[in-house]
């Protein structure tokens, strides 16, 4: 989750961002800082305690299983904030617990009755997602047998450091079934683009091409099709684990921001089309796939100050400066 301090200047953001909670711990022998969350039925409570025991048999922390349903509010579904005092390790998937509901409904888990597929799983640490320093381990797929996959995969990851058990950050993701047919789909029609992606994100290739078609104005690397495919990127990344994604959605943005000071002139002539258009789904997956290993310290800076350069450029837009005072209906037309 993006979480800053800090200002924006007239010409750049200038963002501090806060610390990245990776690492998410277990406790240490008497004193637990996590709490796995089960769906309501009895095969998904013995995958629970099944987990907790060798958790307890592996680093002596004893940690409790409980329905998931019991930290929600029924309407609207969201967190019971008194719950929040332990990391939650969340076992099941969309359809059957509460907690993996909340964070589908925010893009930070996808398993339900599709993906991951039959057998498929996913480990996931979604850093963040209800208050700071609060994360959520996810071990999760579509159904009992993925859910079982994923719960003996995390259970080889537990590191310690000081009699202070904990998972790293994982990202970890099988896809099967019709998910992972089109996802294979996906990668076949992207792969030619890859190949060759300078073409698409260098400024002044003399061979430039356009992730749409050959309009002139969308072969410049900083035009919103540009930031609408980086989006498309990073969300396939999250959605994957295909590190070929998350290469392609920092190369375009830091592309982009190579040519910050022509973009601030797009701005002063009245172009408003970049983050516009595409700067929701931009911010969206950045926040997705923000602290994943695929990005060092040094490199999450600058993405996340374009992100705020540019938001902050956009208060120019046409809309929002002619239009404030206007009738909806007039700024429509």
């Amino acid at each position: 989750m993006i979480l800053l301090t800090g200002t924006l200047s007239l010409n750049a953001a200038l963002i501090e961002r806060r610390p990245l909670h990776r690492e998410t711990e277990l406790g240490r022998r008497d004193a637990p800082a996590a709490v796995i969350l089960i769906p309501d039925s009895d095969e998904y409570r013995r995958i629970g305690r099944d987990l907790a025991t060798a958790i307890e048999a592996k680093t002596g922390v004893k940690l409790e299983v409980e329905n998931a349903s019991n930290f929600t509010f029924a309407s609207p579904r969201t967190i019971r904030r008194e719950k929040l005092s332990r990391h939650f390790i969340l076992l099941g998937q969309f359809w059957n617990n509460s907690v993996l509901e909340r964070l589908y409904a925010n893009f930070y888990s996808g398993p339900d009755s599709l993906y991951t597929g039959p057998g498929g799983y996913e480990v996931r640490t979604v850093c963040s997602p209800f208050r700071p320093g609060h994360n959520c381990i996810v071990a999760s797929g579509s159904d009992l047998e993925g859910c079982q996959k994923a719960v003996d995969y995390l259970l080889e990851t537990i590191q310690t450091e000081e009699e202070k058990y904990y998972f790293q950050f994982w990202l970890k993701i099988k896809l099967t079934g019709a998910a992972a047919e089109a996802e294979a789909e996906s990668r076949a029609k992207v792969a030619p683009i890859l190949v060759n992606f300078d073409q698409y994100c260098v400024f002044g290739h003399p061979e430039a091409k356009s992730f749409w078609d050959e309009d002139p104005h969308n072969l410049l690397p900083w035009n919103y099709r540009n930031l609408g495919a980086a989006a498309t990127f990073g969300r396939a990344y999250w959605q994957t684990g295909n590190r070929q994604y998350a290469d392609a959605f920092q190369r375009i943005v830091l592309g982009c921001r190579e040519q910050i000071d022509k973009i601030r002139e797009l701005y002063k002539e009245g172009r408003p089309d970049l983050m516009d258009y595409s700067g929701a789904g931009l911010t969206i997956a950045w926040d997705l796939i923000e602290e994943s290993d695929a990005f060092t310290e040094i490199e999450r800076q600058p993405i996340t100050d374009f992100i705020f350069d540019m938001a902050f450029l956009n208060r120019n837009v046409y809309y929002l400066v002619k239009c404030k005072d206007l009738p909806l209906e007039t700024c429509i037309e």
